[in-house]
């Protein structure tokens, strides 16, 4: 959930930048629109991925695998942050961006909780982006999971990172290029 509030603030963030033409003086230096998407991307996941590790250390979540628990929330903010650019770029105002959040927001939560009612998740929740790393987390901090139980997890959160975050930066570059 902290990693979809990221989303939340990364997005608006973007709107803000796209409509306040913050873009096109950026885009006025020798900067490329690679340069403003790698900042983008770059900034996302660093400010996504830095508060859910302090708040995994703080609740003490990060204990027999923390490399596997930092990969899968590092792969996680990649994913918010591809669904980011994505609401960021079609938000035009305060409104339309809170709307396309929550378009993601919502979707992505509904894994979560289904760690709140254990059994076996219907076949269109697995289908859902978030799926993997909410079952990787439950594996690797309930049940002492290491490497080999949760890549089949790993593999499919990277799958679902490279296409959000692609995705995100096709769209947020022809809304750039289009200023």
């Amino acid at each position: 959930l902290i990693l979809l509030m990221e989303m939340f603030g990364m997005s608006s963030l973007i709107a803000r930048e796209v409509q306040s033409r913050t873009v096109s003086a950026i885009l006025a230096t020798p900067a490329t629109v690679g340069d403003v998407l790698a900042a983008k991307g770059i900034g996302g996941v660093v400010l996504g991925l830095g508060q859910a590790v302090v708040l995994l250390a703080a609740i003490n979540v990060l204990g027999n695998e923390p490399i596997l628990i930092i990969t899968l929330m590092l792969l996680g903010a990649v994913m918010v942050s591809g669904a980011a650019m994505i609401a960021g770029s079609l938000g035009r105002d305060f409104l339309s961006n809170l709307f396309y959040g929550m378009l993601f927001m919502v979707p992505l939560m509904i894994p979560a909780f289904t760690v709140l009612f254990p059994g076996t998740a219907s076949g269109w929740i697995r289908a859902i982006p978030s799926f993997p790393l909410v079952q990787g987390l439950v594996k690797v901090s309930t049940y002492g999971d290491g490497w080999a139980e949760a890549l089949p997890d790993v593999g499919a959160l990277f799958a679902w990172c490279v296409v959000l975050f692609a995705l995100g930066w096709t769209i947020l570059k022809r809304k750039v290029e289009t200023l």
